[in-house]
């Protein structure tokens, strides 16, 4: 039988940072980790009128001439995904290309819907555009920044069960139910020590 050694957080295995120190901690990881990921890939970058993309679009400033720089045709009432990127990089001296979203085919339908778990509609358009318009090889950067710092879930503190996570994640079925309940019986413990939200690690697990 299988067996497996699972590392929770202890105390003190997360230091105290200041506002300014955290920010210069996470500035330097996206900016070498995209700078990383242009030596060594066809990079693209999608780029919206979003918080998070202009994150990314500022850490890439030392790549930028390496980076493929696009915007997909918006939805209706979202004409600033493609309005606000079409003035901006070109005061950056970045080229701004609009592609036109496609929709799945019916055989990247059954994939994408087969191996993707609560898969979105508009997201299987995406992967089929970029895959139709960069080919098999290019790597296409999403910008999900803001997701990381801040917890999705929100579950009175005293009160947190495996029904509630359960609930909160839309699995409410027993198993989900009771897999949830042997999760917390050792990251309760393991969260109170280290003082660690544990919704956050649940977020992030």
């Amino acid at each position: 039988m299988a067996k497996y050694n699972r590392y929770w957080p202890s105390s003190g295995c997360i230091s105290t940072l200041s506002v300014s120190e955290s920010i210069n901690s996470c500035k330097l990881i996206l900016a070498n980790s995209i700078k990383a990921a242009a030596q060594r890939f066809d990079l693209k970058m999608g780029i919206s009128a979003g918080c998070d993309s202009r994150k990314s679009l500022a850490a890439a400033k030392e790549v930028k001439d390496k980076i493929y720089f696009f915007t997909h045709t918006p939805r209706v009432s979202q004409e600033a995904d493609m309005e606000i990127p079409a003035r901006l990089l070109p005061r950056l001296g970045i080229e701004h290309h609009l592609i036109d979203l496609q929709k799945m085919s019916r055989e990247f339908r059954e994939y994408y819907e087969s191996n993707a778990t609560w898969a979105r509609e508009r997201h299987g358009h995406a992967a089929y555009t970029a895959l139709n318009h960069f080919g098999s090889e290019a790597t296409v950067l999403n910008s999900n920044i803001s997701e990381i710092s801040q917890v999705y879930y929100w579950l009175p503190k005293s009160k947190i069960n495996g029904e509630g996570l359960a609930v909160a994640t839309g699995l409410n079925h027993p198993l989900a139910v009771s897999e949830f309940e042997k999760w917390l019986e050792d990251a309760k413990p393991a969260c109170e020590n280290a003082k660690i939200n544990i919704l956050v690690l649940f977020d992030l697990e």
